[in-house]
């Protein structure tokens, strides 16, 4: 897919873009201004999908960052692994909130209007399950 192949030249280029790609021209620099000024930047982390500061004395040492930025590469993905549980925990426990309102309406013969709301939990419980799954 053109996103994975563009965060493995970006990776693979030690985060320098897309130089010489024709593909992809600018848009790898274009996407990194843009990800800086949405907050994301170092000293940053990011806790159930909101960017926050990371707490004085828990940054990580050198050598940790070199080894979570190759895994990162290694693995395509640009979330931590803490990060990744929350996110399977906030998508299952959303996708139970819609499984328990889907049980409730077919017991009560609810229409299928009142149904649809519950359409909301499902995408976004299987939205942050799959992030949580893929590292993305």
């Amino acid at each position: 897919p053109p996103l994975r192949r563009a965060a493995a030249l970006s990776s693979s280029a030690g985060g320098g873009g897309s130089d010489g790609d024709p593909l992809l021209g600018e848009g790898v620099e274009v996407m990194r201004e843009g990800v800086i000024k949405a907050g994301y930047d170092e000293g940053k982390s990011v806790f159930f999908g909101y960017v926050r500061d990371l707490p004085q004395g828990s940054e990580p040492s050198a050598e940790e960052q070199e080894k979570r930025r190759e895994a990162a590469r290694r693995e395509l993905s640009n979330i931590d692994a803490a990060e990744r549980g929350r996110r399977k925990l906030v998508g299952l426990s959303s996708l139970c909130v819609a499984l328990g309102g889907y049980a409730y309406l077919v017991a009560t013969d609810a229409s299928w209007l009142a149904k649809l709301p519950l359409y909301f939990p499902v995408a976004i419980g299987l939205g942050f399950y799959e992030s949580g799954q893929q590292g993305l």
